[in-house]
């Protein structure tokens, strides 16, 4: 018996969960070191091999403090979502069936939010928070109420739709909720034209609470507003001076979310750009629902001596070096990487990879800021504008990259 707090006591569904892990446990599951190759003797022949060796720093992931709080909030999410779906209480079997208990309108939906610009880490800080669990599938041997063995669906983890429509969400559930349990439970509905996307979605929820499913996560949950064209965000640039509020594509879809946890109580995460954000906090009681397990916003570094940036992602990055010659990161070294980079986590390693990679194709010993620079110049030039737009820390500059446009907070810390 796994030791658990007394209101989580004679729940399968929360014994299936595991022990409740300390705050080092969840940090040592969030971290990504991978494996450092050792230098190579004969450089003049095997320096290609360093161009393969250095792919795996495509798995390093140094986790900030609001990872390690994201990873908290899901635990505690998914835990007490599943204490009040106890299978050994006689009112859950009405849920299975359809009806909620009457005390589930007494309950609050329990929902969690996650916010920050494209590579800052939130996907990754999600997927790892949702593998602190034994698995994604549980496989009792015996359940409450059923004969034979029974699989726990303890998380999904979807992007929204590009479409932002409901079919196509009830669509990716089915699938994923397929694909997790190994079945081909929703295969012919799938293939099914002209189906109804209520019909649909209810058909997965029916199934998603048959299995008990702990969490559901949407990802890219700006998906579900309507983005201006290009065009358009130029004549807002031109005429606005804050970014208007995004519309539903669909009020469905969010309605269709919403039911999945104030209905049901299923806990459910959204995970969303900026943007996304913004549109959300322009409806007061979604907004309330969309946080009331919490908020987790990444905060974009705005100098060189950004903590997590200088003492925590670099020092890493420093011990992944192929060439015989290596760069020592200092002062010069953090604010040539900030100008280069904006210290977005996702740019910074591939910088640091493919600068190493210019430096061998240039011949070079010496790993150098330099092969930074001559990287992001050619290699990652499609970077190059979204890099000096976060620089900038220019609102109107970064309208025109919606997607990296910082909550109104970050401007009170500039």
């Amino acid at each position: 018996m796994i030791a658990l707090p007394s209101i989580y006591t004679g729940n399968i569904l929360i014994e299936a969960c595991g022990p409740i892990p300390t705050e080092k446990d969840l940090v040592a599951g969030l971290v990504d070191i991978p494996a450092r190759s050792e230098p190579i003797t004969n450089w003049q022949s095997q320096s290609h091999l360093a161009l393969h060796e250095m792919q795996a720093l495509e798995g390093l992931f140094v986790p900030p403090k609001t990872s390690k709080d994201i990873a908290l909030t899901v635990g505690l999410g998914v835990r007490n979502g599943y204490r009040v779906r106890n299978p050994a209480a006689a009112e859950t079997a009405s849920m299975i069936r359809g009806r909620p208990p009457s005390q589930f309108a007494l309950i609050p939906p329990w929902m969690m939010s996650v916010c920050g610009i494209p590579g800052i880490g939130k996907s990754q800080s999600i997927l790892r928070s949702l593998m602190q669990f034994p698995g994604q599938v549980i496989e009792h041997t015996s359940f409450p109420g059923v004969v034979g063995p029974f699989l726990q669906l303890i998380y999904l983890h979807i992007d929204v739709p590009g479409t932002g429509r409901l079919i196509d969400l009830a669509k990716a559930l089915m699938r994923a909720t397929d694909e997790a349990l190994q079945t081909d439970e929703f295969a012919e509905v799938l293939r099914a034209k002209n189906s109804r996307p209520w019909d649909l979605f209810n058909r997965w929820l029916q199934v998603a609470r048959r299995h008990f499913l702990g969490v559901v996560f949407f990802d890219e949950a700006q998906n579900l507003f309507k983005l201006e064209t290009k065009r358009e965000r130029e004549r807002i640039r031109k005429t606005e001076t804050r970014p208007q509020a995004l519309r539903l594509i669909e009020d469905a879809t969010l309605k269709a979310i919403l039911n999945i946890a104030n209905t049901w109580k299923i806990p459910v995460g959204f995970s969303m750009m900026p943007e996304g954000l913004a549109a959300f906090e322009t409806r007061l009681a979604a907004t309330q629902r969309l946080c009331s397990e919490g908020h987790h916003e990444f905060s974009v570094a705005t100098s060189a001596e950004d903590w997590y940036s200088a003492n925590q992602l670099l020092p890493e990055l420093e011990l992944y070096q192929y060439l015989p010659q290596r760069m020592t990161i200092g002062p010069v070294q953090r604010q040539a990487i900030y100008e280069a980079t904006a210290y977005n986590p996702r740019i910074m390693i591939k910088a640091w990879k493919m600068g190493q990679r210019v430096a061998i194709e240039k011949n070079s010993s010496r790993f150098k800021i330099e092969h930074i620079r001559a990287a992001m110049d050619t290699y990652l030039a499609p970077l190059k504008p979204a890099v000096k737009a976060l620089l900038s820390k220019d609102p109107e500059r970064l309208q025109m990259y919606q997607d990296l446009l910082p909550p109104p907070k970050f401007w009170q810390s500039v």
